[in-house]
């Protein structure tokens, strides 16, 4: 839209900006006027003689008119819904001014051919917006948008992400097509006329709508918390206004009531009254945490005006705060704590993970101002807290950050399961230091998310596998993956944005996110309690053909489980760096054979000097290896040869089947890693790029081989202990590996160690030695997650019915308050489909 003062411009506006009546086709070409469309380089760029200061002063003084602008905005967009939603829009020649006082002055203001009666009553905006048209400019637009066309590509934003350059491009060819060009005060068509004004409009009118969903909110809220105190002598509950307080009261619990910001979220999890369930037998509720480091910003796409606050992000000084008081606490002397598994099972679960050593970098720092994301979700993956990551690796200080905000906002005796990637070095750093304070520590457990266990020893996975944890169902911890899955679409777009736009794309698009899924919470109870349907029936048939008594499983997984810890506490660590070693010198010695193969096509002198130099590089890295290997294998000779039944060849292939099954377990877990790269980018339907395609190609391929040889020989040890075994003897036999990949992510085999030496008593354990037992034990643990399972989700479809009764009462008396009777019926009329 233009605006001209007193004065008519020749030509039309598009059709999708303006009404259909006023475009005119006998005069296709629009042409604009120095003083009220800029061209395309003054509009992109500051003036050639403006300081940056001042163009950041200017920039700060619009975002203040916008800021001023908007509040007054609300009650005309109101009225325009009210006036169009379910009706056919009829077009209007003029657009009169409904105000009654004779003394107020009339004025016309001609726009592109549309003709407004103002008076002082009401401003151009106001007028605008209360006619279905958003300035683009909060005191002199040069242009409107249909707010029809707006709410349109809210809906796209919703479903496709980010796409005003997609749209304005769209509509200018449209247009240029049909015969309607943008023109200078030359004569010359505008480069991308629409972008910046459109994106403007856009941003405004989201936070337009946000500030009127905050204050309907509010509204109902108030009603909420008059349903159980009503006012006396027959006054409306919601007139008697109290005083607002220093803090929102969207985010403080109330009694057994948690914070309106998290039932809003999630009603299923958040929206009940009974609190107070023991943390250890699965808590009250669960959540996810999990960082990322794809969503980077780069720092030469600067920062902007912040415009919105954001409603999920926790700032940046809570965080910062968390940091240093983590660091203080690391120059103290720790405390005093029971392990929950041994020392060195947690080096080898961190050395897995480089989530757990913030020092490593993810990002580099120099390039990206901001590096990542870290959120915490709740059990049905409904998004409830992001933090944003601006140091280069994984720091525990944004996930402490995140519960403390998140145990803010629960009532005092709510309790929670926070299932991590690295929850088992979390949780110790947690005992160690005292990071969390023990109001929140004695309500918090924390548990290792069940896609992410195959990366953890076996005793650390008895001690922090949700599917080994009483309580906590069929909870899997995923949920922040799939919300990354669902983000992908943003993460080429806010890299290159401004920084504070960044911020909103993301804010706004989790949002969309969370309300879809909250809208489908019926819906997911219900595949929930179908899924532990099947999944209960098939553990039931299990242990019915295992035809072991519940009694004696039960008793055979509590032994296994303290032989596990006790094993695990045994494996040294210096054993450990030797196979790490042994593997680094078998890559090594790959590398040199490929480097010779090519030296060998050439017969130079100066070639053969090299080859001569990495012989004895190979003959000096095999000596090392056969070094390492001989000493391992005595050392685990060693604990072996205790045993009095087995023979020496025996000992000596259970040494080598020991070593083997410990190398095939660690590049195989770095084979799932990558694989679990490219399979998060398919079911994101975006391929990766294609140097990191390749790369993971390149690796999982370098892997393969000598995975493969690995299985091969730990097969054909497994295969000679068996004729080799003694009818006697009390050493159970390792069992074979399987030789693909899905076939190893799902073997228990690959987890369990060796055993090394003969049982007390000269009796095998059953859990170890009979099928039908192992076969039990795991059908046993299935069907109390299945019926834990059942349980949380009734509680959940309870939840989920007290919430929106509730709702629904306070709903009703905000319409009966008159202070908010009219915003809220329109509300309702818009949002009829939520009903």
């Amino acid at each position: 839209m233009k605006h001209s003062g007193n004065t008519g411009i020749t030509g039309s506006s598009p059709s999708s900006i303006l009404p259909p009546h006023t475009i005119n086709t006998h005069e296709p070409v629009i042409h604009n006027s120095q003083s009220t469309l800029p061209s395309h380089s003054k509009a992109a760029i500051p003036d050639s003689g403006s300081s940056p200061s001042e163009w950041s002063k200017k920039s700060q003084n619009l975002q203040d008119n916008w800021e001023t602008l908007l509040p007054t905005l609300q009650e005309p967009l109101l009225l325009y819904y009210h006036n169009s939603i379910g009706r056919t829009v009829r077009p209007s020649e003029d657009i009169p001014c409904n105000c009654h006082n004779v003394s107020c002055k009339h004025r016309v203001e001609t726009l592109w051919c549309f003709y407004y009666d103002l008076c002082n009553c009401a401003t151009l905006p106001q007028q605008l917006v209360a006619n279905g048209l958003f300035p683009t400019a909060p005191k002199q637009p040069r242009m409107a948008i249909s707010v029809d066309l707006l709410d349109l590509y809210k809906a796209l934003f919703e479903r496709s992400c980010d796409a005003v350059q997609a749209i304005t491009s769209a509509l200018c060819t449209f247009y240029e097509r049909r015969g309607f060009c943008l023109l200078d005060d030359k004569g010359q068509s505008i480069i991308d006329p629409l972008r910046r004004s459109f994106s403007s409009a856009v941003q405004r009118f989201d936070t337009l709508r946000v500030k009127i969903e905050a204050s309907i909110d509010k509204s109902v809220q108030n009603a909420t918390a008059d349903i159980d105190t009503p006012a006396a002598g027959g006054e409306h509950p919601s007139c008697a206004q109290s005083q607002p307080s220093a803090v929102d009261d969207m985010y403080l619990p109330g009694g057994n009531l948690c914070a309106r910001f998290l039932s809003q979220r999630c009603p299923a999890c958040f929206g009940g009254l009974l609190w107070g369930k023991s943390a250890k037998q699965g808590g009250d509720v669960h959540v996810a945490l999990d960082g990322n480091f794809e969503h980077r910003h780069l720092q030469s796409a600067g920062c902007g005006i912040t415009f919105y606050q954001e409603a999920y992000l926790v700032s940046k000084e809570k965080v910062d705060a968390m940091g240093i008081h983590i660091e203080k606490l690391r120059c103290r002397k720790p405390r005093d704590f029971q392990l929950p598994v041994p020392e060195a099972v947690l080096d080898k679960c961190a050395s897995a993970f480089t989530a757990a050593n913030g020092s490593i970098p993810k990002a580099d720092s120099s390039t990206f101002d901001d590096t990542g994301l870290m959120a915490l979700c709740c059990r049905h993956d409904i998004p409830l807290l992001l933090a944003n990551i601006d140091t280069p690796g994984e720091q525990q200080k944004y996930a402490f950050a995140l519960l403390v905000e998140f145990f803010g906002m629960l009532p005092e005796v709510a309790t929670c399961v926070a299932l991590y990637d690295v929850g088992c070095t979390t949780d110790v750093s947690n005992k160690k230091w005292g990071i969390l304070p023990d109001s929140i520590s004695s309500r918090l457990e924390f548990a290792i998310s069940v896609m992410h266990a195959y990366a953890h020893q076996w005793a650390c996975q008895i001690a922090y596998n949700p599917r080994m944890r009483c309580g906590l169902g069929l909870t899997d911890g995923e949920g922040v993956e799939r919300l990354w899955s669902r983000l992908c679409r943003l993460i080429r777009i806010t890299r290159s944005c401004g920084r504070a736009r960044r911020l909103w794309l993301i804010d706004r698009f989790v949002h969309t996110i969370g309300s879809d899924i909250r809208d489908e919470l019926g819906d997911i109870l219900r595949r929930k309690l179908k899924l532990v349907k099947k999944q209960g029936n098939a553990a039931q048939k299990q242990l019915d053909e295992a035809g072991v008594s519940r009694a004696v499983l039960e008793q055979q997984w509590n032994e296994q489980q303290a032989y596990e810890m006790q094993l695990g506490g045994k494996l040294a660590q210096k054993q450990a760096k030797t196979q790490d070693k042994l593997l680094s010198i078998q890559n090594d010695l790959e590398k040199m054979s490929r480097k010779m193969k090519s030296f060998k096509i050439s017969n130079c002198s100066e070639v053969s000097n090299k080859i001569l130099t990495a012989n004895s590089i190979v003959d000096s890295m095999k000596s090392n290896a056969e070094t390492l290997l001989a000493g391992l294998d005595d050392r685990t000779g060693d604990s072996m040869s205790t045993s009095p039944e087995l023979d020496p060849e025996a000992v000596k292939l259970l040494a080598e089947t020991e070593r083997l099954k410990r190398c095939v377990r660690k590049l195989a877990i770095g084979s799932f890693f990558e694989w679990d790269k490219i399979d998060q980018a398919k079911r994101g339907h975006q391929a990766v790029g294609t140097k990191q395609y390749q790369y993971m190609r390149r690796a999982i391929a370098k892997r393969r081989p000598l995975l493969d040889k690995l299985i091969r020989k730990h097969n054909d040890c497994s295969e000679r202990l068996q004729l080799l075994h003694q009818l006697d003897s009390n050493v159970p036999l390792p069992r074979r590996l399987p030789a693909t990949l899905m076939g190893l992510r799902n073997s228990m085999e690959l987890l369990e160690d060796v055993v090394s030496s003969a049982f007390p008593g000269g009796i095998i354990p059953r859990w170890l030695a009979d099928e039908n037992v192992r076969s039990g034990i795991r059908a046993i643990m299935k069907l109390d997650r299945c019926k834990e399972e059942q349980l949380r989700v009734a509680m959940e479809a309870g939840n989920l019915r007290y919430w929106f009764g509730r709702e629904l009462c306070a709903l009703e008396l905000a319409i009966n308050n008159p202070k908010s009777q009219y915003s809220l019926f329109v509300y309702c009329q818009v949002n009829a489909h939520a009903f």
